[in-house]
């Protein structure tokens, strides 16, 4: 019997809004947000419409 292998991804994503008068500024708080645990993903964020990926 052959045995194949599959490699199985999964991602975690989702939107999270700031305000802020620059781009580099809304990106700089949701980093610090991200390292303070305040954005924490879960199994809930999980991305929908995942690809399937050939052998």
């Amino acid at each position: 019997m052959t045995k194949f292998k599959f490699e199985i991804r999964e991602t975690l994503s989702r939107y999270v809004e700031v305000s802020a008068e620059f781009l580099d500024e809304a990106w700089e708080e949701v980093e610090r947000m991200y390292d303070d645990l305040e954005i924490v993903l879960t199994a809930d964020d999980l991305a929908r419409g995942s690809e399937r990926l050939k052998p």
